[in-house]
C-alpha cells in the first residue's frame, strides 16, 4: 500500500491502478497452484478471466496522464509493480490463516493484520529521513481523510477475506481487481486525470474485457 500510494503520487490514480492490478494473475496462480484450488475451480476459465481483467486494466491504463516527467513515470511504474507483488504475497499468510490449516476466521484475522500494518508503518516513519516530523506537519483535515481511507480499506479487507472463503482465492482476488473501473471514473470525474470523451474507445474496450473476464470467473467455480 505504501508502494501504491507512492505510485499514485508520481503517475496518478488512473495509470497506477491498472499496473498494480497485474497482481490479478499472481493471486490467481497462488490460489490455483499453492492452495490446489484447481480441484474446485476450472483453471483455464480462471486464468482466462484473470488475463482479461488484466487486459481491461491495460486498456484503461492507456488513458492515464502522460505529462509527468519521465523519471516520475519510471519510478511510478516500478512502485506500482512492487505493490502488485506485495499484494499477491500477502495472500499467502491470509489464506493460511482464514482457511485450512488454521481456520481462525476472517473477522479474527483482520484486527491482527491491522497490528502488523501499525508496526510496519511506524517503522517506515522512524526510518525515513525527517519522517517523525513530517507525519505530524499537515492540517488536521488531512488526517481525517487518512482515517476515512483506513476505515474503507478495512471494510474492503473483511469483504475480500469473506469472499476468499466462499468462492476461493483464485476467483475472489481476480474479481477484486475490477476496482480499475471505478478508479478510472474517479480519476476522470473527480481528479480530471483523463478526458473521457477523448479516450472513450479505450475505456469501452476495457469495460468489455472486464465484463467477459468476470463472466469467465463466474463460470470457473465448479
Amino acid at each position: 500500500t505504501l508502494c501504491f500510494a507512492a505510485s499514485i503520487g508520481r503517475i496518478g490514480l488512473t495509470l497506477a491502478t491498472p499496473i498494480k492490478n497485474t497482481t490479478c494473475i499472481l493471486g490467481t496462480l497462488v490460489g490455483l497452484i499453492l492452495f490446489h484450488e484447481w480441484h474446485t475451480i476450472n483453471p483455464w476459465l480462471c486464468v482466462g478471466g484473470s488475463m482479461l481483467i488484466v487486459l481491461s486494466a491495460m486498456f484503461i491504463g492507456a488513458t492515464g496522464d502522460k505529462t509527468a516527467p519521465r523519471r516520475h513515470v519510471a519510478t511510478g511504474m516500478l512502485f506500482a509493480l512492487l505493490a502488485s507483488t506485495c499484494y499477491a504475497t500477502y495472500l499467502i499468510p491470509m489464506r493460511l490463516a482464514i482457511g485450512p490449516p488454521f481456520n481462525i476466521g476472517y473477522w479474527e484475522f483482520t484486527p491482527w493484520m491491522g497490528v502488523g500494518i501499525l508496526i510496519t508503518t511506524s517503522l517506515a516513519v522512524v526510518l525515513r529521513a525527517d519522517g517523525r516530523r513530517d507525519v505530524f506537519s499537515y492540517p488536521l483535515r488531512f488526517y481525517g481523510l487518512s482515517l476515512l481511507g483506513g476505515a474503507a480499506w478495512t471494510i474492503a479487507l473483511i469483504c475480500m477475506n469473506a469472499s476468499v472463503l466462499k468462492i476461493g482465492l483464485s476467483v475472489a482476488w481476480a474479481l477484486a481487481q475490477l476496482n480499475t473501473i471505478p478508479a478510472v471514473f474517479i480519476g476522470s470525474l473527480i481528479f480530471h486525470e483523463v478526458h473521457f470523451a477523448t479516450h472513450r474507445r479505450m475505456i469501452y474496450l476495457g469495460l468489455l474485457a472486464a465484463t467477459i473476464g468476470t463472466c469467465l470467473l463466474g463460470w470457473a467455480k465448479r
